[in-house]
């Protein structure tokens, strides 16, 4: 599973994931080329920024920049029961090696802050 730090960036403070998270993809892209002609399939989920501890804990400490971090999570983030069905039925359909199955993916992300002005979605209050 790809998360933050599996394309590269680095945020201070999520060093030590962030380096697992881009290992799991130096892993699987090499992995699925050593496999390519063989029985087994290999790939990566990214499942976005899922409302998970890893997510909410901070919140529930109000740091300084809570307002911000809320909007953010409120515009980008979902609950792990509306991810979780998407990912699983696309790795069960999936027949490529390799595959990158995302549920946040980039287009996503430019519409959602794109929309944001308009937005009054909240899917965090309830955790917190």
């Amino acid at each position: 599973m790809e998360g933050l730090g599996s394309d590269g960036r680095t945020i201070p403070g999520l060093i030590p994931y962030g380096t697992s998270k881009r290992a799991v993809r130096y892993f699987t892209e090499g992995f699925a080329k050593e496999i390519k002609d063989g029985p087994v399939i290999i790939g990566t989920i990214s499942p976005g920024m899922v409302l998970t501890d890893l997510l909410l804990e901070p919140l529930r400490k109000n740091p300084p920049n809570k307002k911000q971090m809320i909007r953010i999570y409120n515009l980008l983030a979902n609950d792990i029961d509306t991810v979780t069905p998407f990912l699983v039925r696309k790795m069960t359909e999936n027949k490529k090696n390799g595959a990158k199955i995302a549920w946040l993916t980039s287009g996503k992300v430019m519409m959602k802050f794109l929309m944001a002005p308009f937005s009054k979605r909240d899917v965090v209050s309830k955790y917190l």
